[in-house]
């Protein structure tokens, strides 16, 4: 019997292999950094002792998966918005008002996106997070699904892509109205869920995104559920950000 650093033992296990595995009442061996050993909890235990366990009954462990919640098609940030550090609260944590903050996710997920310049963006970050350890990313949107799942499959790493859409935000008067066409959307995105469809690659997985609650109006949200319904797929909704009034 071998001896591993930690256990994590009685969960539900989801190993992200193409197709994706469930493993319930189960347990990860890890040793040092790296996963050592997954499967049913009994047949684990027999293998490895430990003296560190973690109890995971009741919550789902995902082995070698990060969801790296980043904006992958952003290049430089939307508005050119600086990186600082601070204490108070971050802008969609509380920190920011709402006049100020649906336009910035309305604009960053309807701008237009050159191609080629989003590709090597997403490239270079994907390619940081895998030198990171991090092996799976969603995509939180943003324009480019196409360019971004082309540099998910040059560097490697696991990654769920797909149209991010939004129709309803402030404009420069702290008006709160519909800036976008509800079908039109919709077909740009029915168009970049075919292309993914079609662009069969395993360590891709196509998804759909509402940009927010806040920044999606009803009749956009039940038309990014039809077209899930359509195709088989996960959908991303964040569904609030915390937002001052």
């Amino acid at each position: 019997m071998a001896s591993c650093d930690l256990m994590i033992a009685g969960g539900t296990v989801l190993v992200s292999a193409s197709p994706p595995v469930v493993l319930e009442h189960a347990a990860v061996a890890v040793v040092g950094a790296a996963v050592a050993d997954v499967g049913p909890e009994p047949e684990v235990a027999s293998r490895w002792t430990t003296r560190s366990v973690i109890d995971a009954t009741e919550a789902v462990i995902s082995p070698g998966f990060v969801d790296a919640h980043v904006h992958l098609a952003a290049p430089g940030g939307y508005g050119q918005r600086g990186y600082t550090r601070g204490v108070t609260a971050g802008p969609f944590a509380g920190g920011g008002k709402g006049e100020g903050m649906t336009p910035l996710v309305g604009g960053m997920v309807n701008r237009p996106a050159h191609h080629d310049a989003v590709r090597a963006v997403a490239a270079v970050r994907l390619a940081a997070m895998l030198r990171c350890g991090y092996t799976g990313v969603v995509d939180a949107g943003g324009p480019g699904a196409q360019a971004v799942a082309e540099a998910a499959e040059w560097i490697g790493i696991r990654a769920a892509v797909g149209p991010s859409l939004a129709d309803v935000w402030h404009d420069e008067t702290g008006r709160f109205g519909r800036r976008m066409d509800i079908e039109s959307i919709l077909t740009r995105a029915a168009v970049e869920l075919d292309w993914l469809a079609e662009h069969d690659v395993s360590t891709l997985q196509p998804i759909i995104s509402a940009a927010g609650t806040q920044t999606s109006s009803d009749e956009l949200l039940s038309g990014v559920a039809a077209l899930a319904a359509d195709r088989g797929l996960g959908v991303h909704v964040p569904v609030t950000y915390a937002l001052r009034p």
